[in-house]
């Protein structure tokens, strides 16, 4: 465990990190934000948010007045009326502006076509991909082509290299993958991807029944399903009947908890957090293996759970059997893939620690 730096006096933080073995995130003090980054303070906002690291450097969206702008290090970039979807490819930023009533893609100098809107933007490989709106009809753009109108576009992802979304025209909804439009629905229409060249997705009836669809076949119906995934070919999701939920896996149900998680697969089974009776358990299958007052921020690593976990107010990461030091916050969790340590942020009080388990 190593100190790595010190939170100022007087301040609330926000977004706290670990990048280059130093501290970095926003903090408000006196009703100004500003950026630190190991011993050195950046500039004072109104308002800033979106805060990452790349190539060496904070950047994130800054605000003063009424005016928002992307700062890189200590440079300041041009001023727009707003800026969302901050992110960062081959040297430069990337992001959604609004000036007036356009919208475009700001990526380093170029700015893309004007439009009345843009949602779901994401720079894969350094080409745009989202969903835009121009005289009151929604559209997907990739690859500087546009695809057809629509009434309005959800969950705009990139499936085998083509746009994969939910379209509505009228008043049905239909799964758009590159050209290919799937017959419309009379539901709504959730978590859709792509399977073994088949489509998986899940679909809400006008009873608020909820049940999965992959390629031509329908699961079992339930009051709510959730987190839609697949593992070995088979549906994977936690469904909700009675007031109870549960993971079902192909057509396996298993245990009724009040809440269940993050939800994995490791080792031909389930993986997943669940709380039952106010207590959090971690289940693989249908065992319960451990106890927790709380869990978050599970996932696997190395083959091997990786988690932060909560004892008497206090939070620790347990990894491959070993627990850390039990810290006030327990930040910034990853995995090492080279020394195949978990490396973290802990804070007690105004001290911040580097720590590796």
């Amino acid at each position: 465990m190593e100190k790595i730096g010190l939170i100022p006096k007087d301040c609330r933080v926000f977004q706290l990190m670990i990048c280059d073995k130093k501290p970095l995130f926003i903090a408000l003090q006196e009703g100004k934000f500003f950026v630190v980054y190991g011993t050195e303070k950046g500039k004072r906002y109104d308002g800033i948010e979106s805060l990452s690291f790349a190539d060496g450097k904070p950047l994130y969206i800054a605000k003063r007045v009424n005016s928002s702008f992307i700062v890189y290090g200590e440079e300041e970039g041009k001023k727009y009326e707003g800026i969302w979807s901050l992110s960062f490819f081959n040297g430069k930023p990337a992001y959604v502006a609004k000036q007036g009533t356009s919208w475009f893609i700001v990526y380093g100098e170029e700015k893309g076509p004007r439009c009345e809107g843009i949602y779901y933007f994401s720079l894969i490989d350094g080409k745009p991909l989202y969903a835009a709106i121009l005289r009151e009809k929604w559209f997907v753009v990739y690859e500087g082509k546009t695809g057809a109108p629509y009434d309005r576009i959800e969950s705009l992802s990139l499936a085998a290299g083509k746009p994969l979304y939910i379209a509505k025209k009228g008043q049905g909804w239909h799964i758009v993958y590159g050209k290919e439009e799937s017959p419309a629905q009379e539901g709504i229409i959730l978590y859709p991807s792509l399977i073994g060249g088949e489509l998986l997705y899940a679909l809400k009836l006008k009873n608020n029944k909820w049940f999965v669809v992959h390629g031509n076949k329908g699961g079992k119906a339930y009051d709510n399903i959730t987190k839609l995934s697949s593992a070995e070919g088979k549906p994977l999701y936690v469904a909700k009947q009675d007031g109870q939920q549960f993971v079902v896996w192909g057509d396996e149900e298993g245990k009724k908890y009040n809440d269940i998680g993050n939800l994995l697969f490791a080792d031909g089974k389930p993986l997943y957090t669940a709380i039952r009776d106010g207590k959090c358990f971690i289940v693989h299958g249908n065992k319960e293996k451990r106890r927790h007052e709380h869990i978050r921020e599970f996932f696997l690593a190395n083959e091997m759970p990786l988690y932060v976990a909560r004892k008497k107010k206090k939070w620790f990461v347990v990894f491959g059997g070993k627990k850390s030091k039990k810290f006030e916050e327990v930040f910034d969790l990853k995995f090492d893939p080279d020394s195949k340590q978990a490396i973290f942020g802990g804070r007690n009080g105004r001290k911040l620690y580097l720590v590796t388990i």
